[in-house]
């Protein structure tokens, strides 16, 4: 009744596209954004930034920002604005390059950058693993944008065991960037963090509709 679609997970991609996620591998600037408000006035701002990408070194950082895209303002209305704004934010041919104007935080004078998209990208979905000190508590953060790569087991051992080397007594995990992926990925994640207190526990079931 309300118009929202009853599935809002299925999709569909091409194998060579899947085959490249699956390996750790995007296409784009190299940046994450999202859509903080969709309605006048807009905002769009960068969530994070691969290292090494065509994005960082063009020097965009986590919470800029984008105030225009190739000369055309964010709050354009027009068709022709419209689609100068939806063909820079979501390039569909290698090679594209687009002028962005970038605000950073806690600032109001923008920048501007030129960024050519590539097709090969290359993700980290360990973003962070860090320890911090917290009076008398020993706090892990670890940060994991994906599930679904398949070099993030590896990323996942080796943070976990430098976690455990620091003899953290607190973890923070943080998946809100995390899309989701393979369950036997997050099934040994959660066996790295809890270890033999989860024996004989259901981690997930799957039930065909």
């Amino acid at each position: 009744a309300t118009g929202k679609p009853v599935d809002q997970f299925s999709f569909t991609l091409s194998t060579a596209d899947l085959l490249n996620q699956q390996s750790g591998i995007a296409s784009g600037y190299g940046f994450r954004r999202s859509t903080l408000s969709s309605g006048l006035p807009r905002v769009v701002r960068i969530l994070y930034v691969e290292q090494g990408s065509p994005a960082q070194i063009a020097g965009v950082s986590r919470g800029d920002t984008i105030t225009s895209i190739d000369g055309v303002d964010i709050n354009d209305t027009t068709s022709a604005g419209i689609a100068t704004l939806n063909a820079g934010l979501a390039p569909t041919v290698a090679s594209k390059t687009t002028r962005f104007g970038l605000v950073a935080a806690n600032t109001t004078v923008p920048r501007f950058v030129n960024i050519t998209s590539s097709q090969s990208i290359a993700v980290t979905p360990v973003a962070l693993s860090t320890v911090i000190a917290d009076g008398g508590n020993t706090v892990g953060y670890l940060v994991l944008n994906s599930f679904g790569v398949v070099s993030a087991e590896r990323q996942l051992i080796d943070a976990m065991t430098a976690l455990k080397n620091a003899r953290v007594n607190e973890l923070v995990l943080d998946l809100r960037y995390n899309g989701g992926g393979y369950l036997d990925l997050s099934n040994e994640l959660a066996w790295m963090i809890g270890d033999a207190t989860l024996a004989g526990k259901t981690f997930e079931k799957l039930t065909c509709n």
